[in-house]
């Protein structure tokens, strides 16, 4: 699957990226692994030609709540 056309570089949704965390400056995107090859533990739930949407498993987010009564 290939990203969608950037008319000029830089103005990709992934550049932002490059603006709001520097340090991460040229280090290859995660979001491009996750597209193009196995998301585990992570779950490809849509795709078309230029969006990928994942779901993370109930079992990796699951918080419960506070006993009551619990101190």
């Amino acid at each position: 699957m290939s990203g969608p056309t950037v008319p000029w570089p830089g103005c990709a949704m992934v550049d932002l990226w490059d603006v709001t965390d520097p340090d991460q400056r040229g280090r290859p995107p995660v979001c491009r692994r996750l597209i193009e090859g196995d998301p585990s533990p992570l779950l490809r739930v849509f795709e078309n030609s230029q969006y990928v949407v994942l779901r993370v498993p109930a079992k990796y987010v699951e918080i419960p709540a506070p006993k009551q009564g619990a101190s």
